[in-house]
This record gives structure tokens, sequence and C-alpha cells, in this order.
């Protein structure tokens, strides 16, 4: 009887060699993927200690601590984030645990561009104060990263526009480039500034059309909640969402169009693009790219 090889026939073993190779390749990949993750823990961990520190330092010395029950609000936003994170480490704790940083980190930018920080300190702690606030300013400098927020628009689609207008990253790269390389006896609220302001219109507008649900919302805080409330990733607290929409109409809306004719200084110029794109860096870092439509 004739053997029916179709089915009596062995399949050849598995080359062990090759299946190490492939065992080793997706260890290879999981292992970029993780120390990314271990790299953005490590990095905004750093920020969120080395801005508070720099704060207390700054507060220790100071009589008058400018917007202070701001400030409380926010860290204890930030506080809350560092809790729910620590409770329980996960990827997707990574945009809760940025956003509530660049959120808090936003009031101890106003500490370290405040002359109020010097009312009433005296002459004989004046030096050291300074010295705090010039540390100060340059951890939040550190932390407002214009290319993480590059990064995080092109994410989420931000670099395309209508025909013959420009896109959000479009406004928010002319903002940063008249303020990085300032021509003499520019304006900076018409080359700088009012760029910002567009950028953060233009991205509220889009994010807004990209909701699952289109609810009505005529006022700029209402839409900003929807946004949060539709979009953002499920680690994002509600205090989170209203600190986003605070800042934006107590922080930069007005600051960001003041008259024409007003008189900026370089240090309130850096100020209010340092605040705007921390407020792009907290804003996009808690939306979840899976929930736009």
């Amino acid at each position: 009887m004739m053997e029916d090889n179709s089915t009596s026939e062995k399949s050849e073993p598995e080359d062990p060699k090759k299946k190490l190779d492939q065992l080793l390749k997706s260890a290879e990949e999981k292992g970029i993927r993780v120390s990314e993750v271990g790299r953005k823990l490590t990095e905004e961990g750093q920020i969120m200690s080395d801005v508070a520190g720099a704060t207390r330092q700054v507060i220790k010395h100071a009589i008058f601590v400018p917007d202070i029950e701001n400030s409380i609000s926010y860290w204890e936003a930030a506080n809350h984030q560092a809790d729910s994170f620590l409770a329980r480490v996960n990827k997707n704790s990574i945009p809760s645990l940025v956003s509530g940083t660049s959120t808090a980190t936003i009031s101890s930018t106003t500490i370290a561009y405040s002359r109020d920080v010097y009312l009433d300190v005296p002459e004989d702690n004046r030096s050291v104060l300074s010295a705090a606030i010039i540390n100060l300013s340059n951890v939040v400098t550190r932390s407002s990263r214009e290319e993480e927020v590059i990064a995080l628009m092109k994410s989420l689609g931000l670099d395309s526009a209508q025909k013959g207008k420009k896109s959000p990253l479009e406004q928010f790269q002319t903002a940063h480039e008249s303020f990085s390389k300032p021509v003499i006896e520019s304006n900076p609220i018409i080359t700088s500034l009012i760029p910002m302001r567009e950028s953060i219109r233009l991205t509220i507008d889009y994010l807004l059309r990209r909701r699952p649900k289109q609810e009505i919302t005529k006022r700029e805080w209402d839409k900003i909640i929807s946004i949060g409330s539709q979009l953002s990733y499920s680690t994002i607290s509600q205090q989170q969402i209203q600190s986003w929409a605070g800042i934006w109409l107590g922080e930069l809306k007005y600051s960001l169009s003041p008259a024409k004719e007003e008189d900026i200084s370089r240090d309130e110029w850096t100020k209010r693009i340092t605040k705007s794109t921390l407020f792009l860096k907290s804003f996009l870092s808690g939306i979840d790219l899976t929930k736009l439509r």
C-alpha cells in the first residue's frame, strides 16, 4: 500500500536561529518603545520637581506672591495628577502628568517674570531672591520647549490649513521665529503675540470640529470644556480641563490681544510667549488622538 505523503510528511522544524532572530527583533522594537516611555517619565518628573523646588525658593524670600490663589489651584491639580499617576503608572498616565505639570508651570512663569515679587523684601534678602528668580526663569524656559509643541501639533493634524490661510502650526512657528530673531523696531504684538493668539484660536476651532458629538458651545469656556470632555485621555481630570479654560480666558486671551501701541518689554514678551507655549503643551498633551473623529 502506497503511503500518502500529504498526510505522513512532517513539517520542517523551525530554524532555531530564525526564531531567535524574530524574538530579538521584537524585543529590540519593544525596548525602544519602553525607553521612550522611560525618558518621558524621567523628563517630566524632573521638570515637575525642578519647577516646584525653584518656585519654593522664590516664595521663601518673597513677601508678596503674585496670583497666589491661581498658583494654589494649579499646583493642587498637579499634585492630584501626580498622585493618580503614582497610584497607577501606565503609558496613558503620561499625558495627564505632562498636562498637569505644564499647567502648573504657567503659574510659576508669572512669578518668575513679575517685579511685584520683590515687594516688601528687605534689601539684604534681595540678592538671594534675585538668584532664585533667575533659576526659576531658567527652569521654566527649559520646560516650555518649542519642539515638543510642534511635535504634538503635527501628531494631531494641526499642520494643515485651509487654502490661502496659515495653519495653527505655521502661526505658532511665526510667533517663535519673531521672538527668537526679533527685527529692530518691529512690533512684538503684531509679529509674535497676535500669531500666537491665532495659533491657539485655530487650534480650538480645529478640535471643536473633530469632536465626535457636535454640541453647541457659544462661550469660550464651554468650548474648552467640551473639547476636554470629549477628546481628552481618561486620566485627565475635570479640574485639569477647567484649568485649560481658565488659563485661556484669564491668562492668555487678552494678554495676546493688547493694543498695538502698547509698549512690550523683552521680559513681558518672554513671559507671554512662554505661557502660551506651556498652555499648548498642556492642552495638546491631554488630547487622545484615537478620540478624534
